[in-house]
Formats: structure tokens, C-alpha cells, sequence
């Protein structure tokens, strides 16, 4: 098992070029572990799932804006991933509301 070094959020220091090349390298997922939710059912398939992972990655993307003073409706997908599996959920109102609760029921 590895250690893992992440950024001190509280002192803001950043880990060092060396430290950065010291850290494993990432194994590509396959398609397998990839899991692509679409719909409210699927989510809730995943749910237990979620809920149970000790760590993940984060990251959200948003449809880009060209023209300026245009109002930016995003996230449009939110992806999570584990060591095992990655996640991308495509944003709607119900999802949303489903990943706002398994948030919140880490938390306790």
C-alpha cells in the first residue's frame, strides 16, 4: 500500500517537483470500471455504492460560453472516481439530488 501525500490545505504548500515524481503512477481504468449514469435509476443503483468508497477524485465539467455576458448553466457532468472505478453523471435536477444526499450522509 502506498502513502499518499496530498496539498495541506491549511498552510497552502504544494508538493515539490521531486515529491510529484515520487508519487505512483496512475493505472488507466478500462472501460469496465467505467460507469456512465444517465438516468435516476442508475444513480440509485450506485448509491450503496457510493456511499461506502473511502476516497474519491473530483472533477465537473460545464458546456463552454462564447459570448460574453452569457450566463453559465453548469456542472453539466460531475465525475467521481475511486482507486477502482470512475463515475460520470450526467447533471440533472433529480442526480443532483441524489449525489447532494450521499455527500451529506459521509459526512456523519
Amino acid at each position: 500500500i502506498c502513502e499518499l501525500k496530498f496539498v495541506n490545505i491549511q498552510t497552502q504548500q504544494l508538493p515539490s517537483k521531486e515529491q510529484i515524481q515520487s508519487f505512483p503512477r496512475f493505472q488507466n481504468l478500462p472501460l469496465s470500471k467505467i460507469v456512465v449514469v444517465n438516468s435516476l435509476q442508475q444513480c440509485q443503483a450506485i448509491e450503496a455504492e457510493l456511499k461506502t468508497a473511502h476516497i474519491f477524485g473530483f472533477d465537473t465539467e460545464s458546456k463552454p460560453t462564447f459570448n460574453k455576458g452569457e450566463i453559465q448553466t453548469g456542472p453539466h457532468l460531475i465525475q467521481l472516481a475511486t482507486f477502482e472505478k470512475a463515475y460520470l453523471f450526467h447533471v440533472s435536477p433529480d442526480i443532483l439530488a441524489v449525489l447532494r444526499s450521499t455527500a451529506l450522509s459521509r459526512r456523519t
